[in-house]
């Protein structure tokens, strides 16, 4: 085999390897804490915090990793209603018409309005560098 073909081939499994644990890996547990649904796994704890009834703010805090806070969005508003559902396979975190669901194996996160999906994590959360990105920095895929 040419060595062209021989580190393509080391390149791309290298790059699947590095895909395959791009996630906030395995789902523990979970509580709701006023406005926010706090999901704990082996990474970390997942919080997604209700802002108002159209938004929600999501800290991935992995263990051992400094996070810094959230200056995106400015006005809380504290009288939210919301509701939870579980499945098996997923929690479902609602404010009016908002949904953010949580899928426990491996932990991602999409978000749903009106039952169509608006955004999705393609492969869950990433923490340092990952093959494909152009500036090496941590990034999640939404």
């Amino acid at each position: 085999m040419p060595d062209v073909k021989r580190i393509f081939l080391l390149g791309a499994a290298l790059f699947a390897a590095s895909a395959a644990v791009a996630d906030f890996g395995q789902y523990r547990s979970h509580t709701v804490n006023g406005q926010s649904l706090l999901v704990s796994s082996d990474r970390g704890e997942l919080r997604i915090t209700a802002v108002d009834d159209a938004a929600f703010e999501v800290h991935y805090l992995e263990t051992g990793v400094k996070q810094l806070p959230s200056f995106a969005i400015g006005i809380r508003t504290t009288d939210i209603v919301t509701a939870l559902s579980e499945s098996d396979e997923t929690l479902a975190f609602m404010v009016d018409g908002l949904t953010a669901i949580v899928n426990k194996s491996p932990v991602s996160v999409s978000f749903v309005r009106d039952g169509e999906v608006l955004v999705a994590e393609e492969s869950g959360y990433f923490a340092g560098r990952v093959a494909g990105s152009v500036s090496g920095r941590p990034r999640t895929l939404l």
